[in-house]
C-alpha cells in the first residue's frame, strides 16, 4: 500500500455495540507506506478494531503513518516494525469493545514514533495475561511505552 488517502488498512468491528464480530483476522507480510488525510488524523497504517476473534498481525511494515498500528481486539501482534508516525507507533485500546485478555505483543519495533512508541491502554475492562516481550523504542518523542488504566488514558 503506497500514498493511499485515509487508513490504508483498516478492519471494522462492531464499534462498541455489543454484536459479534469477524471470527479470526491475519494481516500479514504488508507493506504499508505513506498513509494520509490532508485534514484529519484518520490515517493509519493498519487499524484492528474491536471484538475480533484470533487476530494475527505479523511481518508488516509500516512507514509515514499518524499511528503506525492500532489494535482494539486481543490476539498476536509479532515481528512488525513501525516508523516515523504522527502519533503512536503501536496503538493498543479496549476503549470501543471486549477486554484485552490474551494479548501478546512481541519482537515489534517502533522508530520515531510522534507520541509513544507503545501506547497501552486499558480504558474499559479489566484485562489478563497482557503480555509485551521483547518491544524496541527508539526515538519516540513521549515515551518509549506509556501504560494506562481508566478513562482518559
Amino acid at each position: 500500500m503506497w500514498d493511499q488517502r485515509g487508513e490504508c488498512i483498516y478492519i471494522g468491528g462492531s464499534e462498541g455495540e455489543d454484536r459479534p464480530s469477524h471470527a479470526r483476522l491475519v494481516v500479514e507480510n504488508n507493506l504499508v507506506h505513506d498513509c494520509w488525510v490532508a485534514l484529519s488524523s484518520q490515517h493509519d497504517g493498519i487499524n484492528v478494531k474491536d471484538r475480533i476473534g484470533a487476530v494475527e498481525v505479523r511481518h508488516n511494515v509500516v512507514f509515514n503513518t499518524d499511528w503506525g498500528i492500532e489494535i482494539g481486539s486481543p490476539g498476536t501482534i509479532t515481528d512488525n516494525v513501525v516508523w516515523s508516525t504522527g502519533r503512536n507507533g503501536f496503538h493498543v485500546t479496549d476503549a470501543f469493545g471486549d477486554d484485552l485478555s490474551g494479548l501478546v505483543l512481541e519482537d515489534d519495533v517502533s522508530l520515531g514514533a510522534g507520541e509513544a512508541g507503545l501506547y497501552l491502554a486499558i480504558q474499559r475492562q479489566s484485562a489478563a495475561d497482557v503480555v509485551v516481550r521483547r518491544f524496541t523504542a527508539v526515538d519516540a518523542a513521549e515515551a518509549g511505552v506509556e501504560v494506562g488504566v481508566g478513562e482518559g488514558r
